[in-house]
């Protein structure tokens, strides 16, 4: 009977039973002569496991063994055991939080008794369905702490709820609430599945289970036909159910972050739709039908494998927000009926052209595609009136479309780290363009009619705009224009100069303090004597002349040390404000020298006031070292100015500051 037995196999089952389950296994086999491992035998231990976890199959496999059951078993068996250890421990962990709200406590004590009791025993199945029945016991009273069956709304978030039980559906006193429920929120807490009887909510408006540790979402929720939103973000869920295309009325649906590699071809079905949520998945395609979804708003797929986008997503005319970068896009498609799309991210892919239809956006105000491979941009992005922001950066481009200038409301362009060689003039046109940036490009020159208008249109409203050029790339740095520079802050006024500081007048005040020391010691130390012999001869008090040198010495060292003490801080006070006031004015100088050689047109005459002001006042500093550093940085100033005298355009100048000539 041994070899009916198969040792090897029926030791491992045995430590998973009770004695008495075991002595009735050995019984069952050798009475009817069948392996302890045949699926016979097994079923009705795999049935058990089912019920506590109703995600456990006990369908056979496609290729099917004598010993699949117990395989399935042994394999399923290990799983739940490492969850409910883990699951407990997390419950147990939040004592003080259900202490202090006083939530499921004796359900709580209960669990603790059984997982202790059980805790340095051999984990079997009997064990496992007692510590099964204490957690869902714990499970229902938070729950039911939480229901309310005057409100429509269940909130339990925030909660150390694991389980979300069957058994709350049967109760007959919940029965008729969960027919009326029409909204269910369970975030951020430690929920693992939901129940299959969720589909009994037939008026199930709202469900947010964000921030758990789903796996999955039973099938009946397609049952729940008013459903409107679906929050299940921030899980682990690698699949939707294919019955959520039942729920027509579902208008918002969020799935990001999560695992999920497809989403169900259902979801065409939900004609409502109108925000999708599903950034920070593992999607490699999108529903090849999502153009149905005709009422689409909003489309967030980013941070996915996407590989092409479906061609019927052109047929969403009042989508306004596509994002579907930081995947592996190479192309996109037309979207020639989106009027109404205002913001496009398809940035961080590798697309090699955009939509040439791309004009049919009347609407587009954003266009973000930079770190792709793109080498040319359409030609049709001048008919969008509303363009704004244009970020175009690390891509292939040799050109910018001239088509531009006909933007007038274009605000920005980047289009940094590209092979462009030249800006078109066109540009000039754009009456609202106020800020530039091609760094890392190939141009040499920049035409003035931009820098005219870019300068124009900073002042006029007020932005403090800016062109970026430098660090070209393959060839020396050329002499652009300069930027446009504002105004200038009007530097403030440095302190009056004080008298100098050199190293006789530091031998004077050690010599003098040294004086002003010695001659009070003598005269408190007098002082002091004089006024005890009075006080000897008037009182008649013995007081030898030891003493009274001794307190003569102490009083006239106290008085000397505390007036020389004053009279040196206050000098070395003096000198480190001196020391700050030159310091001051020598980064005033530094800062005046940089604004000079970037200065155009009038900015460059606010600039020579404030030189004008500063330098009298640096003159006057008789500070040696810091003569040596205000004469170099003076004399460049001095030969910029009247370098730029020259051109006419700083003729006002030259008449204003005579020292320019």
């Amino acid at each position: 009977m041994l070899n009916v037995l198969a040792p090897d196999h029926v030791q491992k089952i045995f430590s998973f039973l009770s004695q008495e389950e075991a002595f009735a296994l050995r019984l069952t086999c050798q009475a009817f002569n069948i392996a302890a491992t045949s699926n016979e035998i097994m079923m009705p231990f795999l049935n058990r496991l089912k019920a506590l976890d109703l995600q456990i199959s006990t369908l056979p496999p496609q290729e099917t063994n004598l010993n699949w059951a117990y395989e399935r078993f042994i394999a399923e068996f290990t799983r739940l055991a490492k969850e409910q250890e883990e699951e407990i421990i997390s419950l147990l962990k939040e004592k003080e939080h259900l202490i202090e709200f006083e939530i499921a406590k004796d359900q709580r004590i209960k669990l603790l008794e059984i997982y202790n009791q059980t805790k340095s025993n051999q984990i079997t199945l009997e064990v496992l369905e007692k510590r099964h029945q204490a957690i869902e016991s714990f499970n229902i009273g938070l729950i039911s702490s939480c229901i309310n069956v005057n409100s429509t709304t269940l909130y339990f978030s925030y909660l150390p709820i694991s389980r979300f039980p069957e058994a709350l559906f049967s109760d007959a006193k919940y029965q008729d609430y969960w027919k009326e429920v029409q909204t269910i929120i369970c975030q951020t807490g430690l929920l693992k599945s939901l129940p299959f009887s969720l589909g009994h909510c037939s008026a199930l408006q709202t469900l947010k289970c964000a921030g758990n540790q789903l796996k999955t979402l039973p099938e009946t929720l397609g049952h729940c036909l008013a459903l409107v939103e679906l929050n299940c973000n921030s899980n682990q869920l690698k699949a939707l159910p294919e019955t959520l295309g039942n729920c027509a009325a579902l208008e918002i649906l969020d799935c990001a972050r999560n695992q999920i590699q497809s989403l169900p071809e259902s979801l065409c079905k939900c004609s409502a739709l109108k925000k999708l949520f599903c950034y920070k998945n593992r999607l490699k395609t999108l529903p090849t039908a999502l153009g149905d979804c005709t009422l689409l708003e909003a489309l967030y797929c980013d941070k996915n494998q996407l590989e092409l986008l479906p061609e019927s997503l052109s047929e969403c005319q009042k989508i306004h927000t596509l994002d579907c970068s930081k995947n592996k896009l190479t192309s996109l498609p037309s979207l020639k009926k989106c009027e109404n799309l205002a913001w496009l991210h398809c940035e961080s892919n590798q697309l090699t052209n955009l939509t040439p239809t791309i004009g049919e956006c009347q609407n587009l105000n954003s266009l973000y595609c930079q770190d792709n491979l793109l080498e040319v941009l359409p030609e049709s992005l001048g008919d969008i009136p509303t363009l704004a922001h244009i970020l175009c950066g690390h891509n292939k481009l040799k050109t910018l479309p001239d088509t531009l200038g006909n933007c007038q409301l274009l605000f920005s362009i980047r289009c940094d780290n590209n092979e462009i060689t030249a800006l078109p003039t066109p540009l000039s046109n754009c009456t609202s363009l106020v800020e530039i940036q091609f760094q890392q490009n190939y141009i040499t020159a920049v035409p003035s009619e931009i820098i005219r208008t870019v300068t124009n249109n900073c002042i006029n409203k007020g932005f403090p705009g800016f062109i970026k050029f430098n660090e070209m790339l393959g060839q020396q740095k050329a002499k652009l224009p300069s930027p446009p520079a504002l105004p200038p802050q009007p530097l403030k006024p440095l302190p009056s100069p004080t008298k100098p500081h050199n190293k006789n007048g530091f031998i004077f005040l050690m010599l003098s303090s040294f004086i002003l020391t010695s001659l009070l010691v003598a005269f408190g130390g007098g002082f002091t004597y004089i006024t005890a012999l009075l006080l000897k001869i008037g009182l008649e008090i013995s007081i030898t002349k030891t003493v009274l040198f001794m307190l003569s010495i102490a009083a006239g060292l106290t008085v000397s040390f505390v007036i020389s003490g004053l009279y040196c801080l206050g000098r070395v006070t003096r000198t480190t404000f001196n020391h700050v006031q030159h310091k001051t004015c020598d980064e005033q100088l530094s800062a005046l020298a940089k604004q000079f050689s970037t200065s155009t047109g009038q900015a460059f005459i606010h600039h020579l006031k404030s030189f004008e002001n500063l330098a009298p006042q640096a003159q006057r500093l008789q500070f040696k070292q810091f003569e040596i550093n205000a004469c170099k940085k003076v004399a460049p100033l001095k030969d910029i100015a009247r370098n730029s005298a020259k051109d006419a355009v700083f003729q006002e100048a030259k008449t204003k500051f005579s020292w320019i000539a």
